[in-house]
């Protein structure tokens, strides 16, 4: 099979990795441009939420690249399965703090907030991004309130959480009203879903293989729209018409890619 040939190698296909191609959806254009206008006017939170899979992280890359783009200063960091001192630590390595080895939770903690609050303001904006904000270890429950705490304390930080949606209503009270705005991600619809398929497979090359449209239809059945398992399902589904040097993704393809995937339990995929 000539993988190599079809240009799958630069394909944005493997959402399961993160790195997938953003896709301009209106919900997602609009949450990107929500979460924009905070960080332009310097607010102090957003939230983005929404299912597993829906494309938060595919999102906030894409509001990664931008930023990176203008004079704030960035951090980002995956809070998923970090510990509290893990977290403070990528959060000052992002920052160019440079916390040594042996420092606890607590010195890297005053590392971090001497620095946010040093000759911050509409001058030296600062943007700190944490994905998956909502699955780091027990000790990092503490972290976040810390952190929305510090936007209090000083303007010019602006802190975007991003998580699953059945969290949200897991944060304290007070926490939930201090954000300015939250931003609701969620599946995509079947029109939606074969914009997706066609921004993907038109990344590999005029020549690839076409998806047929009851091969779309059979993709938005078993993902219910959610864009990290469109893209898995469209990556095996085109490289078994690559495999079989046909001209086209049939349903029977999905389905033999469904069953690689073993797509028996949808809510167990979605669960992790």
């Amino acid at each position: 099979m000539n993988v190599h040939g079809w240009g799958l190698q630069d394909a944005q296909f493997n959402m399961a990795q993160g790195d997938a191609a953003y896709f301009e959806s209106p919900a997602h254009d609009e949450a990107l441009s929500r979460l924009i206008f905070i960080i332009e006017q310097q607010r102090r939170c957003g939230v983005l939420f929404g299912p597993p899979g829906a494309g938060k992280s595919m999102l906030l890359a894409q509001l990664v690249r931008i930023v990176r783009r203008s004079q704030r200063e960035l951090a980002v960091v995956d809070a998923h399965g970090r510990s509290e001192s893990e977290l403070l630590w990528e959060l000052c390595g992002e920052l160019g703090v440079s916390p040594a080895y042996t420092d606890s939770p607590f010195i890297m903690w005053r590392r971090l907030l001497d620095h946010l609050l040093a000759s911050r303001g509409f001058e030296f904006p600062a943007v700190l991004v944490i994905d998956h904000a909502d699955q780091g270890g027990e000790d990092c429950a503490s972290l976040i309130p810390r952190l929305m705490h510090l936007t209090r304390q000083n303007q010019g930080i602006t802190i975007i959480f991003a998580m699953r949606a059945r969290h949200l209503s897991e944060l304290p009270p007070d926490i939930r009203e201090s954000t300015d705005i939250r931003v609701e991600l969620g599946w995509l619809d079947r029109r939606q879903s074969g914009r997706f398929v066609r921004s993907l497979y038109d990344s590999v090359g005029d020549a690839a293989p076409q998806f047929e449209d009851a091969a779309v239809d059979k993709l938005h059945v078993l993902s219910q729209g959610s864009p990290r398992l469109l893209g898995q399902l469209c990556e095996l589904s085109l490289l078994a018409s690559i495999s079989d040097d046909k001209g086209s993704v049939t349903t029977d393809m999905v389905e033999l890619a469904a069953d690689d995937l073993q797509f028996g339990s949808f809510e167990h995929r979605m669960n992790f």
